[in-house]
């Protein structure tokens, strides 16, 4: 599998704290590697695509309600801070 500290905290988030069926995989979007976060459901609407190179969400289903979709962000953005930054030394007490 591929290394993604900051994916890696992502699917580790959606698995814990809102549905244990969450599933991903890596796939190619437009030429750029993207990690498809999707969830068995009825409808093929539950999905969001983030490109693995910068976090960014490139892509996502109709089922999938814009508070989910900050959240994500809030979590990336999160994770590159601690993973990328290299921040966790002086911001311990912000991640507490």
């Amino acid at each position: 599998m591929l290394e993604n500290p900051v994916l890696d905290h992502l699917s580790k988030h959606l698995l814990e704290n809102h549905d244990a069926d969450w599933f991903f995989e890596h796939i190619d979007f437009d030429g750029s590697l993207a990690f498809n976060c999707w969830l068995p459901t009825d409808s093929e609407e539950t999905f969001v695509m983030v490109r693995w190179a910068d976090h960014k969400i490139v892509g996502y289903g109709n089922n999938v309600p814009q508070g989910l979709l900050d959240e994500i962000q809030t979590v990336i953005k999160d994770a590159e801070m601690i993973y990328i930054d290299g921040n966790w030394e002086a911001n311990q007490q912000k991640w507490v």
